[in-house]
């Protein structure tokens, strides 16, 4: 179930959203029908789910040692609660992301994310939100809570312009500190496939034999409704 955070900026149901993908990607989300979100702690970089340094440098100069110790504890284990599923949010495609993850046998998919709310049937709630990107080292956040360092990250990330799927989920115990060694390693939500998918392009330079097989797998898995071609991003110019 979609829920809505102060904290966490949804752009509008309109916004255009788009998902990059290898074939291997594409083939799980036929096969399982479900969104897969990876663990924060499970990116490649370091700084997913970090305080800018301006930030940890207030709590380490106004809070008392241990409060301080405590806390920014806690935050560095907050990663593993933390599942994501990344999307990119632009009215067109992006050269630099068919590079970047979809590359020769890759896909992308269009859709909304007014779209994107309503096809996700599971019945567990996640947020939806927009990165901020900031200069780490600079700015600061204006707010503590503990869910905006999952939708910040660093300048150089801008180009992703990323939107996230966001489950929060906290190991539970009945008493004691939290055991993060029992912290799930990935979540998956269910997903109405036809819903989700305004419309699936294949990547510029896609072999053209793969076409046909690719429409023959959609039918195979009844998605032969959905709007699926190749990307004319490198067609040749005609005026």
């Amino acid at each position: 179930m979609y829920q809505t955070h102060l904290s966490i900026t949804t752009p509008p149901d309109d916004a255009v959203i788009w998902r990059y993908m290898n074939l291997e990607k594409v083939l799980t989300l036929l096969c399982t029908q479900s969104l897969f979100l990876c663990r924060l702690d499970q990116f490649v970089d370091p700084w997913e789910g970090v305080w800018p340094r301006p930030f940890v440098e207030a709590i380490r100069e106004g809070w008392p040692q241990k409060e301080q110790e405590t806390f920014l504890d806690f935050s560095k284990e907050m990663c593993r609660s933390f599942f994501v599923n990344c999307w990119h949010e632009g009215a067109h495609e992006s050269a630099a992301l068919w590079d970047q993850y979809a590359k020769s046998a890759g896909f992308a998919i269009r859709t909304t994310v007014g779209r994107l709310k309503q096809c996700i049937l599971d019945e567990r709630h996640f947020f939806i939100g927009k990165i901020e990107y900031l200069d780490y080292d600079k700015q600061n956040v204006p707010e503590l809570n503990m869910l905006r360092p999952p939708f910040l990250k660093r300048k150089s990330f801008q180009h992703e312009k990323e939107v996230r799927v966001m489950v929060w989920d906290i190991p539970t115990q009945k008493e004691g500190p939290i055991d993060w060694e029992q912290a799930q390693q990935n979540h998956t939500l269910r997903v109405n496939l036809s819903e989700l998918i305004e419309e699936l392009y294949a990547s510029p330079t896609i072999d053209d034999w793969l076409m046909p097989h690719i429409r023959e797998l959609l039918a195979r898995f009844g998605l032969s409704n959905i709007p699926f071609k190749k990307s004319d991003l490198y067609a040749p110019h005609v005026y």
